[in-house]
């Protein structure tokens, strides 16, 4: 009883620390951790120096110092990123640039995420989704019929092509169907119909069969022959479309590390609904760093919760 109790103590007391640690990081706003950096560095905190490394937490006060010059990324507590490059020194009670915690980013979900993974730590492969904004999103309620249950995520998907299944339960007699495209969301303009025996279907395919190309459609399951009672959006845009969109990011971002630049621009096309586009991010984001934990649990974990194909 008594090792239990010494074991409980020692959680609460490590748990207290690691809050602290954090909460100590944002005084009025001015704490600090690092994103990215290139260069050998130390930090000095009270006249202490130790090595700099990725996800310190930096207070006022503390001050990064280079060998020679170099490169930092740091991230303030309201999910901005600051970027100094060809720095010797760089103290923390000198950064002039205002942490907003009113402004918003294309860059401040994943920013936050980012933060809170570095100060509070988190299952890293699942708990992405709790910073997403639904952004893009259609939000036109629940998504599910009597008869069919489907993704949440699905009412919403922007799509340049590319392996990709749709998902859904169905508990039709037989378990047969039909999965329908409309050109309007009442399902008044039917363009196809695709019978089906199992409950996943390749939206490639079905593009192809179907000769759908860029625009705007609605999806849904049905018996055959039936109206669905509840249609999903789709937006089929051009790759064009898509690496345009992608380019934008990068320099939002404006990463030096190849993986870490895949792996931000996954979340955001994600948080986005653009999904074939965020697993080719993540894949990438994995390839070109295969030995960091992240990166391999947030792919796992997306090809898990949106049932693709590894």
């Amino acid at each position: 009883m008594r090792t239990l109790f010494t074991l409980f103590a020692l959680i609460l007391s490590l748990t207290l620390q690691a809050q602290t640690s954090a909460s100590s990081a944002d005084p009025k706003g001015r704490g600090f951790v690092i994103y990215e950096m290139t260069g050998d560095a130390s930090i000095v905190k009270s006249g202490k120096p130790t090595p700099a490394k990725i996800g310190n937490l930096l207070n006022a006060g503390d001050v990064i110092l280079f060998k020679n010059t170099g490169k930092v990324t740091l991230v303030c507590s309201h999910y901005h990123p600051f970027k100094y490059d060809k720095v010797k020194s760089l103290n923390i009670s000198g950064i002039k640039d205002t942490c907003n915690p009113y402004s918003e980013s294309l860059t401040k979900a994943y920013f936050h995420y980012i933060w809170d993974e570095f100060t509070k730590g988190h299952d890293h492969g699942d708990s992405r989704r709790k910073y997403m904004k639904n952004i893009a999103a259609a939000s036109r309620g629940n998504n599910s019929c009597p008869f069919v249950t489907y993704e949440p995520w699905e009412d919403t998907i922007i799509f340049s092509g590319g392996s990709f299944n749709l998902n859904w339960k169905s508990m039709l007699p037989g378990g047969k169907g039909s999965l329908q495209f409309f050109n309007d969301v009442v399902g008044q303009s039917k363009i196809t119909e695709h019978p089906f025996s199992q409950d996943m279907l390749n939206l490639n395919d079905l593009l192809a069969a179907s000769k759908l190309t860029e625009g705007e459609y609605y999806w849904g399951i049905a018996s055959v022959g039936s109206t669905p009672c509840y249609l999903n959006y789709l937006k089929v845009i051009s790759r064009q479309d898509e690496d345009s969109l992608i380019k934008e990011f990068k320099t939002a971002v404006a990463s030096d590390n190849a993986a870490q630049q895949h792996f931000s621009l996954g979340f955001m096309l994600e948080e986005r609904h653009y999904f074939t586009a965020a697993l080719n991010q993540y894949r990438l984001a994995k390839e070109a760093d295969p030995q960091n934990p992240l990166y391999q649990s947030v792919l796992e974990s997306f090809l898990k919760q949106y049932k693709q194909q590894p």
